[in-house]
């Protein structure tokens, strides 16, 4: 295969980190400092561009070898470590911070982009935690570091690796950036759909062309279909609560019980679990409320105003207020508007330890909507679900993409697989394959 197995150090020309960094003074244009908090999970340091700080010129001279060059590498070894960044050309000249290390490889034995991959792999980032300090403060010690082995392949194949695996990161790349730019979309969207609503044709009302459609209210210019309703007049509200946890059979059972860290930890509009689940007993003891599908479950204390749709029948702890919609209401569109109220919950609420809105308060809160039973509702949260559903299409393409890639870096840079340079024998990966393959994910 021709493959040699060396040591990290070997394949190095510098591997420098300053034991302090010293006298610092910033400046609003100079030599860029990178941070471990710069670098980025794809081993990118020029994302975040306008978080950087600047240190004068001659700061920076009492630091030179920690000045950075294209391509070379900083790796952070104090504190969250295993953190890796290749610098690029618009960074050079840069410093880094005593909590990063700078690597520099030889160019003969190891291509930059293939060491890229190969400092993200968890063949390297396992060996790079079995040699950290156990301390208060994780560290990594560079004769330790420099000791890390690394199966080096010929330079020639090191470049087809990189390829293959760069053609999977522009790939999700792509994608990650056509989530962000879905859910910017989504922002206006939402925006326009709660606010001015859809005619009878599903058209968005527009109210410079069309102000005859809008009236005054107390909360502003709505629809003239729209009225002002109070939290009360959509539904029950009703509050959450915890089963005694010195009662083991309060717990485990088949009726999810929701916090509100289940809630920030959600990827959609609905609910249907969470970390805890109780028993039938454990909702009886506390006189819990199990609360029907289609429910709205509302964050009321610490986090205000997380919102989802129960997709079955569950309990939530006291963290919340929640509610159970009267006939005619779209449990999807009270979803949206009620998190909408998230701003007047905060000034409503009161708390030294977390703020937490009453409820007495928070059923007064109020929403504009169209009157219940009319098909606005249902419309405008049809409108919602179909962009939903495509950026959950893309989050799950992305999903996969992201799991290729794992397979193919562990495949690739162990050599468990070879890459294809030229006829050969045994499974091997090609460029083209790999495009293809991407394809049709």
């Amino acid at each position: 295969m021709g493959w040699e197995l060396s040591t990290l150090g070997d394949c190095l020309d510098e591997l420098y980190r300053y034991p302090t960094y010293y006298g610092i003074k910033y400046v609003s244009k100079g030599v860029p400092e990178i941070r471990g908090e710069l670098i980025e999970e794809d081993g990118t340091l020029e994302k975040k561009g306008e978080a950087y700080r600047y240190i004068d010129c001659k700061t920076a001279e009492i630091f030179p070898k920690v000045r950075l060059e294209a391509q070379d590498f900083v790796l952070s070894v104090r504190g969250t470590v295993g953190k890796v960044g290749m610098v690029p050309e618009q960074l050079s000249g840069a410093v880094i911070t005593a909590n990063l290390i700078r690597l520099k490889f030889n160019k003969s034995l190891i291509w930059p982009k293939w060491a890229r991959h190969f400092l993200l792999s968890a063949f390297f980032q396992n060996q790079l935690e079995a040699i950290t300090s156990a301390t208060t403060i994780k560290t990594i010690q560079v004769p330790k570091l420099r000791s890390i082995a690394l199966l080096r392949p010929p330079i020639h194949e090191q470049l087809q690796i990189a390829k293959i695996l760069d053609t999977v990161d522009e790939a999700i790349q792509r994608t990650e950036q056509l989530i962000a730019k879905l859910k910017a979309i989504k922002q206006g969207l939402l925006h326009d759909l709660l606010t001015r609503g859809l005619d009878e044709n599903g058209q968005l009302r527009d109210p410079i062309a069309h102000p005859e459609q809008f009236k005054d209210s107390t909360l502003g210019r709505i629809p003239k279909e729209w009225e002002v309703y109070r939290i009360n007049e959509i539904g029950k509200v009703v509050s959450g609560t915890t089963p005694s946890r010195m009662v083991p059979q309060y717990w485990g059972g088949t009726i999810p019980w929701i916090t509100p860290t289940d809630m920030s930890k959600l990827t959609n509009d609905y609910i249907s679990g969470g970390q805890d689940s109780i028993t039938q007993s454990g909702l009886e003891s506390c006189s819990a409320n199990l609360l029907p599908i289609g429910s709205i479950v509302v964050t009321t204390r610490a986090t205000l105003g997380l919102t989802a749709v129960t997709e079955r029948e569950l309990a939530t702890n006291q963290g919340f207020k929640n509610i159970i919609p009267n006939d005619g209401w779209n449990s999807l569109f009270l979803c949206y508007k009620i998190h909408e109220l998230s701003n007047e919950m905060i000034k409503r609420a009161s708390g030294t330890t977390f703020l937490e809105i009453s409820g007495t308060q928070f059923i007064l809160l109020e929403i504009t909507a169209p009157v219940p039973g009319s098909k606005e509702q249902s419309m405008i949260a049809n409108a919602i679900s179909v962009h939903n559903q495509r950026i959950e299409k893309e989050e799950q393409y992305l999903a996969k993409l992201k799991l290729l890639k794992k397979g193919l870096m562990h495949d690739l840079l162990t050599g468990k697989v070879g890459v294809r340079i030229d006829d050969g024998e045994g499974k091997e990966y090609t460029l083209k394959e790999t495009t293809e393959k991407i394809e049709e994910e």
